[in-house]
């Protein structure tokens, strides 16, 4: 996909609710993983940021998980979108 279009599924309003649970899902799921988890710290953390403003960091989530994988599209099942949000989850956890 090229970068123009990877954009427009990035902000696309229905798309960036669909990033917008599967955040709040992963932020769940880590709050309760076991503190033995690497980089158990940070994703936490960042857990509980999301948790806190999900709208905030929603534009953040849609932009990476397209940069990351190119072969989302607007019709992607909701397990693409999550077992995306899932893999750059360390990534922006290590941001903070």
């Amino acid at each position: 996909m090229a970068y123009r279009d990877q954009w427009n599924l990035a902000t696309d309003d229905n798309f960036l609710r669909r990033v917008e649970v599967a955040m709040c899902s992963a932020a769940i799921s880590i709050q309760g993983e076991s503190t033995g988890t690497a980089n158990h710290t940070n994703r936490a953390n960042y857990a509980k940021l999301v948790l806190n403003n999900p709208e905030g960091y929603m534009p953040l989530f849609s932009m990476t998980i397209c940069a990351y994988d190119a072969a989302l599209t607007a019709s992607s099942a909701d397990s693409a979108i999550q077992n995306d949000v899932n893999a750059v989850w360390n990534a922006l956890a290590g941001t903070i």
